[in-house]
């Protein structure tokens, strides 16, 4: 795809290049959290005499592989190395006049912990070295964060399967994410969640910066190599004070260059002769032929890093293209997806004490046929979309106690989203169209059953930040400060000209059949919805252009203040408090005329032509002052147990979320009944007749000058304990609540809760007299669908309108609890991770979860409310447990076994049913025209049961995926590796998606666990 101009603007905002000064030279004045970077981690080191009294003034060297670090211990005999890359092979060396030299070799440093250990140093009158090994200690007794870092030996030696979300996010203990077989999920971003998080919530972030989409919150900006990485660290609780958000926090740190010149190359695959069959018997009888396994998989990464200049300069350049084919589950159809993706990282040491780093990500999507599946097999639709992520890093230790890093990142993003049927005559084509962004536009006649994907799309987003943090670190006999200060901007800019192919959308009344199923075929028609937005197509014409689209704009600010206090090396109280700003508006904008422009009759004719419009006041703004607490104990102080508490509270990310409800240059829509006067079953202007409904951003619609984030508070509780040389056991219990939700409330035809609430007495419109709903009882009809049979459950509530306050509508986006309506969310689990360091050829990363969480969503509209019950969270899996390890046979054998283990439980199920808007005419009354009502009537085990031939959940999960592999040796020139995967092991075959309407369709198979299939690999490095 052609890049645009703003693409190539990668540094546009001249503002963001000001702020990062200021930001620099403001944060220098200040002191500035001693935790643990994102991207880095924090060796503190003590030295003692023989009597264990401690030695000031001996000089540390902290030598690793992107250069070194000097410090002097202070009168506590401690010192303090800050921003260290994550890695192994770390030294530090200990030199006092009059004491022996000590060397202490063996050290590894993981990003966002404190590495903590102490030295002997015995008096001597000749000059000698003692070298001592031992590998870093496992307990960090400086922090309370709760997640886990997946190394680059977990990546290599173990059965990973390709990509970020599949590869890593499936491996890491509490993360609940996709059911991944071989990579066949790798294709596509998965939303992550842990003990009760939200999606919204979550954050990526490379190297410390966040690449976060501005546009789709809490997903990622790319698509990433996971070759590239060094770890990935993965937090789910206690979020440090640099962390805004309560979702899953990603930490990519890309592997460095060094000294040592290497490179490698590595390559998998799978084809559809490696794949077998799991569709049995059973599955056969509900009419699956086919399962969903991979056709194809490639995976080739290449990479190389060394020294630019040695001892001063460094570079690291990883190579990744993806290929896969997947069979969609009964569909003749294949999904075919392509990344690629290039990484650069380049490393440089000014000084001593000063290093900068530039990094460049370019990643590329194309996927053919997204969104297609065996209920809506016409619904795939091609998706086109790269990012560029280039950014810039500088870290100084300014002097002994201070330590200074600030970063900038930008990303630069486009999805085009592109109709993948070209429609024609009555049917889709036979034959779909495999290319991309610039394939030819036609527009046939527009099918209602089975529909195509009614819009099309393309998008840039731009996410700009910038983030400056100083840390202070002040030592005393017996206490220790370590202080942080620190702050960040972001700005984002947003647009997007969104196509409603044919400018409308029918709806029909369907006949159903004696099953008392929807024929779709025979239906009549009812309504026509007209929308308002231009109808052009081709990518370099004007209309694609930003000044002729939907724009938004948003930029978000935080300042962060945090004391890591330490007292007889035995007890830390870690206290912190955010400030976080957060706003959004819409840019002054044009828009283009739709096909409608002009034509009669219309009831908001000026609002189908185009026009220009001025900025609009900001949308939103947010302001949350936020704390943070938590206390680490080494009741031994010998640093192998840990007994730790937090209390954190947090906002809610923004982005751009709420700017199109009051953007007038949004798609807007009138409804109207629609009479078919020729029988052709196709829309023509003029075949509307009754004015029903109107929905314009911008107009009837506001948001609350009150609206505030939705908050979280959470509480954790938790001991680590070192319990022999490079193993771990944790145990963390959790408590976490979220409130203050945001939605929509029609403040113009208030109902229910809404008339009790006092904010509504003061300010809905009250001329109607009263509640202008009225309940119609009906039942929930069962599994067959049909009410009146013998599986009829309980009563459910509908609700009727009066017409006279049909068109009278006042939305407003607001806090739901405000006005009467009930919402919070909750979970409480306990977690238990083991954890063994590679060492001793072995290595294992090891946990169980259990935990449960509700939500009470009254919703915002009548039925929403009747339906508000204390529920599980929608994906709660109670039960999980992971298991990732393997086993080195050391030459001369050279063979590798890996494993991974995963088994969790089902998710909830779940039944809506589609009330026909015939059952919502009360006897006796003029109502008419409600609209169906889609109604979840039942959580299907947790309420009522009556016909139900499945249990409260879906079936529990078990994969097991192994890996053998083989080392060869080859001297001077490297390692060879042979590699064998078997994923899904014993060929499980549990179905994972079902239908979920009610109705002859009800239980159907949508998806299953995909077949066993076996990989084969290879690579080289040296």
């Amino acid at each position: 795809m052609t890049l645009s101009y703003r693409q190539l603007s990668f540094f546009r905002p001249a503002l963001l290049l000001v702020v990062c000064a200021l930001v620099g030279v403001t944060t220098l004045w200040w002191p500035r959290p001693g935790f643990a970077q994102r991207d880095t981690g924090i060796m503190v080191v003590h030295a003692t005499d023989p009597d264990g009294a401690p030695l000031p003034g001996a000089m540390v060297v902290a030598r690793g592989p992107v250069g070194t670090q000097t410090q002097y211990t202070g009168v506590d005999g401690s010192a303090r190395f800050p921003g260290l890359y994550p890695g192994q092979g770390y030294t530090a060396t200990f030199t006092l006049d009059g004491f022996t030299t000590v060397e202490r070799h063996g050290l590894e440093i993981s990003a966002q912990r404190t590495t903590e250990f102490t030295v002997t140093m015995r008096l001597s009158s000749i000059e000698e070295t003692v070298l001592v090994i031992g590998a870093s200690p496992l307990v960090d007794l400086r922090g309370t964060n709760v997640g886990a870092a997946y190394t680059d030996d977990l990546i290599d030696m173990t059965p990973t399967a390709s990509g970020l979300w599949a590869g890593v996010l499936d491996h890491v203990p509490g993360v609940m994410n996709s059911l991944d077989v071989g990579g066949g999920e790798s294709g596509q971003q998965s939303a992550p969640r842990a003990w009760g998080s939200q999606g919204v919530n979550n954050q990526y972030n490379v190297n410390g910066a966040d690449t976060s989409d501005p546009a789709a919150i809490g997903g990622a900006g790319a698509y990433y190599a996971v070759g590239a990485f060094e770890e990935v660290s993965v937090s789910v609780a206690s979020q440090d004070i640099e962390t805004k958000t309560a979702g899953v926090v990603i930490d990519m740190v890309l592997k460095s260059g060094s000294n040592d010149w290497h490179a490698g190359v590595k390559y998998f695959y799978e084809s559809a002769g490696l794949v077998s069959n799991n569709v049995d018997a059973d599955l056969e009888a509900q009419g699956i032929t086919e399962g969903t396994p991979n056709e194809l998989l490639s995976d080739l990464d290449i990479q190389a890093g060394g020294p630019i200049v040695r001892d001063r300069a460094w570079f690291f350049v990883d190579y990744w293209n993806f290929e896969l084919h997947k069979v969609i589950l009964g569909l003749e159809e294949r999904d075919r997806t392509t990344l690629q993706d290039w990484t650069i990282n380049l490393n440089g040491q000014i000084s001593d004490n000063n290093k900068v780093s530039g990094r460049y990500i370019r990643s590329v999507k194309y996927r053919n046929n997204r969104g297609a599946s065996r209920t809506r097999p016409y619904l795939g639709i091609v998706q086109d979309s790269n990012s560029h992520i280039p950014q810039l890093q500088w870290q100084s230790v300014l002097n002994q106690n201070m330590f200074l890093d600030v970063r900038y990142s930008v990303l630069r993003g486009n999805v085009a989203i592109l109709r993948r049927w070209s429609p024609g005559g009555d049917e889709p084509a036979a034959v779909p169209s495999d290319r991309s962004a610039t394939y030819d536009f036609g527009i046939g006649n527009y099918v209602m059953r089975p529909s195509l994907p009614r819009g099309e799309f393309f998008d840039e987003r731009d996410n700009n930040n910038l983030a400056a943090t100083m840390s202070w670190y002040k030592t005393g006999e017996s206490t220790s400060h370590d202080v942080k200060f620190g702050s960040s901007y972001q700005l984002i800019d947003y647009f997007a000209p969104a196509v409603q192919p044919n400018g409308y959308r029918p709806y029909v009344d369907s006949r159903r059949d004696a099953g008392g199923n929807p024929n779709w075929e025979d239906g009549v028609p009812r309504e026509v919805r007209l929308y308002n937005n231009s109808t052009c197509f081709v990518l370099d014409s004007d209309c694609w252009k930003p000044d002729n689209a939907y724009t938004a704009s948003g930029k978000a600010a935080s300042l962060f203040v945090q004391d890591t206090m330490t007292i007889n090396n035995k007890l830390t109280v870690v206290g912190g408090l955010r400030w976080d700003f957060a706003t959004n508006w819409n840019p002054e904008q044009n828009r283009l005329d739709s096909r409608w422009c002009g034509m009669e009759p219309l009831a908001n004719p000026e609002m189908f032509c185009g026009g220009s419009f001025p900025r609009q006041p900001n949308s939103v703004t947010w302001k949350d002052l936020v704390p943070r607490v938590g206390v680490i104990y080494d009741p031994l102080g010998d640093g192998r147990w840990a007994l730790k508490f937090n209390y954190s509270r947090y906002a809610e990310a923004l982005g751009i979320r709420f700017s199109s409800a009051t953007n007038i240059n949004d798609i807007g829509r009138e409804d109207w009944n629609w009479t078919d006067a020729n029988g052709d079953g196709e829309f023509q202007f003029g075949e509307h007749t009754t004015f029903r409904d109107a929905r314009f951003p911008g107009l009837g619609t506001t948001i609350d000058p009150d609206l505030v984030s939705p908050f979280v508070n959470e509480y954790t509780f938790g001991v680590e304990h070192e319990i022999a040389d490079n193993m771990l056991i944790a145990v963390t219990g959790i408590f976490r609540g979220m409130n203050n939700d945001t939605g929509t409330v029609d403040i113009g035809r208030p109902f229910g809760p809404m008339l009790d609430s006092a904010r509504c007495l003061a300010e809905c419109d009250l001329s109607y007299g009263g509640d202008p709903y009225y309940p119609v009882q009906s039942v929930d009809p069962g599994n067959d669908g049909i009410i009146g049979t013998a599986d009829d459950g309980l009563p459910v509530t509908l609700w009727a309108r009066d017409p006279a306050v049909a068109n009278k509508g006042n939305r407003l986006g607001t806090n739901t609890p405000q006005w009467g309506f009930e919402d919070y969310t909750d979970y409480q689990g306990v977690n238990f991770t083991f954890r063994k360091r590679w060492a001793g050829n072995w290595q294992m990363l090891a946990s169980y979860d259990y935990g449960r969480g509700y939500s009470s969503s009254a919703g915002t509209t009548p039925s929403g409310y009747d339906n508000n019950r204390r529920q599980e969270l929608f994906g709660s899996r109670p039960h999980m447990f992971k298991v990732t390890a393997n086993y080195l046979f050391a030459e001369p054998v050279g063979v590798n076994l890996g494993i991974f283990v995963r088994a969790n439980s089902g998710e909830p199920v779940r039944a809506d049913y589609n009330y026909d808007d015939a059952l919502i005419e009360p006897p006796n009354s003029p109502y008419c025209c409600q609209g169906n009502q889609v109604r979840t009537v039942d959580a299907r085990g947790e309420g009522n049961v009556v016909g139900s031939e499945r249990p409260q959940r879906e079936a529990f999960v078990t994969i097991i995926d192994v890996r053998a592999e083989k080392q060869v040796t080859i001297g001077r020139y490297g390692v060879l590796h042979f590699y064998v995967d078997v994923f899904n092991l014993f060929n499980s075959n549990v179905v994972t998606e079902f239908e979920w309407t009610l109705g002859r369709r009800y239980g159907e198979i949508t998806d299953i666990l995909p077949p066993r299939v076996i990989r084969i690999g290879g690579a080289w490095d040296f």
